[in-house]
């Protein structure tokens, strides 16, 4: 399971494997950003909606009984095991 996220404006959500790989996709961004604002003389506001972090938790599917008895499948939240983060 990819446990790390980068989110920005122009990405969108990406999912990736390693801490490392995350970080350095979400300073990439910070950097074009940066050089945005080298060019056009200030920054663009999407640097402030720059983020890396870790998935906590994922769907996953359950049965469960309705009040009259019939089965079906839903979803809750289950947390993943923590990971120790290596930098």
């Amino acid at each position: 399971m990819k446990r790390y996220f980068v989110y920005s404006p122009d990405l969108g959500f990406e999912l990736f494997d390693a801490f490392e790989d995350a970080q350095k996709v979400a300073q990439e961004l910070i950097d074009n950003y940066r050089n945005a604002c080298v060019s056009d003389g200030e920054w663009p506001d999407e640097v402030e909606h720059v983020y890396f972090g870790e998935v906590l938790a994922e769907s996953k599917a359950v049965w469960s009984t309705g009040d009259e008895g019939q089965e079906y499948v839903d979803y809750v939240l289950e947390a993943l095991p923590a990971k120790e983060i290596t930098q």
